[in-house]
């Protein structure tokens, strides 16, 4: 949506297949799961019917920008996250959306039953309710965002406002 915006609409298969970095799991002979670094790469196949888990900023600043330089485009993606909530309403108050990553049902984090060692043997255990929304303005309702699962809608301010902080207050843009 926000490459979209940008007046870079792809569809978003073409970005998983042919940009986003990805790491699919292998297992050790102990049956020991081994898998990737969600800051690095999207981990496990989202196409398969087991399905995949996630990524944070970096993979989807990579992909965007992978996806930009092929198009000819001098648009950027930025990972601009640690916002204070003056800097997110400012991008906002400028027309600029942001991809943020908050929790499902704006819920709190949690962790999920299952886990993975990373590549370099250290434990992971995953969120099991991770979710990414677009916050394209705020107002007197609060935030509005375009949510993949819900459609638009609006959250209340400090309830967006706490998940997208407990989550780390990860957000990416796109600058011209």
């Amino acid at each position: 949506m926000v490459l979209g915006w940008a007046g870079y609409p792809v569809d978003k298969l073409e970005l998983y297949e042919g940009y986003l970095p990805r790491q699919d799991f292998t297992e050790t002979p102990e049956g020991w799961k081994i898998g990737g670094n969600p800051e690095e790469v999207y981990v496990g196949d989202a196409t398969s019917e087991l399905g995949g888990w996630y990524c944070f900023e970096g993979p989807i600043v990579q992909a965007a920008n992978a996806y930009l330089q092929d198009q000819g485009s001098d648009w950027t993606a930025e990972a601009v996250s640690g916002l204070s909530q003056r800097q997110l309403n400012k991008y906002l108050k400028n027309d600029v959306p942001l991809v943020a990553w908050v929790t499902l049902d704006y819920t709190a984090p949690v962790a999920s039953l299952r886990y993975w060692y990373l590549n370099d043997n250290t434990f992971y255990q995953p969120y099991a309710n991770l979710h990414c929304v677009v916050v394209v303005d705020y107002g007197e309702e609060g935030y509005l965002t375009a949510d993949p699962l819900e459609g638009w809608q609006w959250v209340e301010e400090s309830t967006f406002w706490d998940i997208f902080d407990a989550m780390g207050r990860r957000a990416v843009i796109i600058n011209e």
